[in-house]
């Protein structure tokens, strides 16, 4: 018997999460965000992203949709031209304490604010 699958399947978990996290990176996206659009703790993602748990393909698809792209483009170079913004705008409104990034009033958090403080 080969282990010819168990390295196959070892392979493509490592591309999904390879892109899953440059994707994450590239739109300025953090393990939070990827727990809401899964719908799975944070834990949980840290463990997909560093190979501890394989992905499945409901998350794949839910991670596609929520990027805009197609499943399979989790296992190559993404597409030029897709921000932050639009795909946080799809991410459902949690409570006034759990917003998405880039929610917080203008100049809070900045460096000019903190000075003030």
């Amino acid at each position: 018997m080969t282990t010819q699958p168990e390295t196959a399947r070892k392979r493509t978990a490592d591309v999904v999460s390879a892109e899953v996290r440059a994707w994450t990176a590239r739109l300025g996206l953090r393990q939070k965000h990827l727990s809401e659009i899964l719908k799975i703790s944070q834990p949980q993602v840290s463990a997909r992203l560093n190979g501890h748990l394989p992905w499945n393909t409901d998350e794949i698809d839910a991670l596609a949709d929520a990027f805009g792209i197609e499943p399979g483009d989790l296992m190559r170079t993404p597409p030029q031209g897709i921000s932050a913004a639009a795909i946080l705008a799809r991410l459902p409104r949690v409570d006034s304490n759990h917003q998405p990034a880039g929610s917080l009033p203008a100049g809070y958090g900045s460096p000019a604010a903190n000075r003030a403080a």
